[in-house]
C-alpha cells in the first residue's frame, strides 16, 4: 500500500504545503469525496450537478487553506461544514439567478408583446 494512502490528513496537508505534493491533495480529495459530495447533495435537494460544483469549490478552498488546516484536529469536520456552507451559498446564487431570469423573461414579454391577431386569423382559427 502506498505510504500516502496510510498517511493521516495532517501529514498529507503538510506534504502539500511544504513540498507542493499534488498526490497528497489527490489522496485527501479521494478520501473525503464521498463525505463532501454527499453533504452537498443532501443540502442541495439531491442535485448531483450542483453538488459536484460545490464539492469542487470545497476542495479548491481546502487546497488554498492547507497551511492553516494542517493542525486542524478533524479535517473531515471542517470539510463537512465547508460543504454545507458552499451548498447554501450555491443554492442562494441559483435562486438569485432564477429570479433574475424570470424577471428578464417577464420584462421581455412586456417589451415585446406578440402581434395582435388579425380578423382573418381569427376566422381561420374558428373554422
Amino acid at each position: 500500500m502506498n505510504s500516502l494512502e496510510t498517511a493521516d490528513d495532517g501529514a498529507l496537508l503538510r506534504r502539500w504545503t511544504e513540498h507542493g505534493d499534488g498526490d497528497a491533495v489527490h489522496v485527501l480529495t479521494r478520501r473525503h469525496a464521498g463525505l463532501v459530495l454527499g453533504t452537498a447533495r443532501r443540502a442541495l435537494s439531491g442535485s448531483q450537478c450542483l453538488a459536484e460544483e460545490a464539492a469542487q469549490a470545497v476542495f479548491t478552498v481546502m487546497a488554498a487553506k492547507a497551511a492553516s488546516l494542517r493542525s486542524h484536529p478533524a479535517l473531515h469536520l471542517w470539510l463537512h461544514r465547508a460543504a454545507l456552507l458552499e451548498a447554501c451559498a450555491l443554492r442562494r446564487r441559483e435562486a438569485r439567478r432564477h429570479r433574475l431570469m424570470a424577471s428578464l423573461a417577464a420584462e421581455s414579454d412586456v417589451m415585446n408583446p406578440p402581434p395582435p391577431l388579425s380578423p382573418s386569423h381569427l376566422r381561420h382559427r374558428i373554422l
